[in-house]
C-alpha cells in the first residue's frame, strides 16, 4: 500500500473509531498538516490526541489490535500513550505535554478544532504555534507548508 492509500485507510480506521468518543479530540503533527490541505507528502504515523476517557475508550475498542508500548522520551510525556498497528501507524496520547527550551512541561491542548471530512485538526495558524514549540528539524517543512496554505486562501 502507498503512503496515500495508508494513510487514507489510517484515517478511515480514526473515523469510525471516533464514534465512541465522548470528548474533543484531534489530529496533530504531519496527519493534521495534510488533512488541512498543506502539501505533505512524507507522513510516517498519524498523531491522535485524545482525553483519557477517550483514550479508554479506543484501548477497549481496538483491543485486538496490535500495539506496541512507548518509547522513551526527553520532548514529550503524556498520561498515556500508545502505537497501534494500522496500514499506517496510529500514535495515540492523553494529555499529551512537551518540554520546551527552558525546561518546563507544557500541555499540548488545542484551542481549535477544525473539521475536515470526518475527522478534526487544530486550525493551521495553531497547528504552526504546535508545531513551533516542538521545534524539530522535520517540522520546518509542515510550518512552510501550512504557511503556503493559509496564503493561498
Amino acid at each position: 500500500m502507498d503512503n496515500k492509500a495508508s494513510f487514507s485507510a489510517a484515517i478511515d480506521l480514526v473515523s469510525a473509531a471516533s464514534q465512541s468518543f465522548c470528548d474533543d479530540w484531534w489530529l496533530i503533527g504531519s496527519a493534521a498538516a495534510r488533512i488541512s490541505g498543506a502539501d505533505i507528502t512524507a507522513i510516517n504515523d498519524i498523531d491522535l490526541l485524545l482525553s483519557p476517557r477517550d483514550f479508554d475508550a479506543l484501548r477497549d475498542l481496538w483491543q485486538d489490535r496490535r500495539s506496541s508500548p512507548p518509547k522513551p522520551s526527553l520532548q514529550f510525556r503524556s498520561s498515556a500513550f500508545r502505537v497501534y498497528e494500522a496500514p499506517m501507524p496510529i500514535e495515540t496520547f492523553a494529555e499529551l505535554e512537551l518540554r520546551t527550551d527552558e525546561g518546563v512541561w507544557r500541555r499540548i491542548l488545542p484551542q481549535t478544532r477544525v473539521q475536515y471530512g470526518a475527522v478534526f485538526a487544530p486550525s493551521p495558524e495553531e497547528q504552526i504555534e504546535i508545531l513551533r514549540l516542538m521545534d524539530r528539524p522535520k517540522d520546518v517543512e509542515r510550518i512552510k507548508a501550512l504557511q503556503a496554505l493559509i496564503k493561498a486562501k
